[in-house]
């Protein structure tokens, strides 16, 4: 839905021929949201492709002057603290039209739970 209104981007690094890195992004309000990194692994561990793009993106996006901001989904990672201080808390929330669903949802939920206290105990 957000690519079909044009508020979707694929950020690609390449290294040569090779496509070494990208991020799948949401925008809106100012606002760039970086969804999900991924990047080669058979690169090793001393060169950082994933990083060396978001310096590039973030270089081009500021440059723009289109957005304020760029946050990142998901968990904070060390990473992260290196480009900002500013951290949020987010929640995720479940809705259901059905209250059966949303019983389903609970059930498996708590097992996943008891599955993994077993493994733990």
């Amino acid at each position: 839905a957000f690519a079909r209104r044009g508020a979707a981007r694929v950020y690609r690094y390449w290294i040569g021929e090779r496509l070494a890195a990208m991020d799948l992004c949401i925008e809106g309000g100012g606002c760039v949201v970086v969804l999900k990194t991924a990047y080669d692994e058979s690169l090793g561990s001393t060169l950082s492709p994933a990083l060396l793009m978001r310096e590039e993106a973030c270089r081009d996006i500021f440059e723009d002057g289109r957005f304020e901001r760029i946050e990142f989904y998901g968990r904070v990672m060390e990473w992260h603290l290196r480009w900002t201080d500013e951290v949020r808390t987010m929640y995720h929330l479940n809705s259901y039209r059905w209250p059966g669903l949303a019983k389903l949802h609970a059930l498996a939920a708590q097992r996943r739970h008891l599955g993994t206290a077993r493994e733990a105990g």
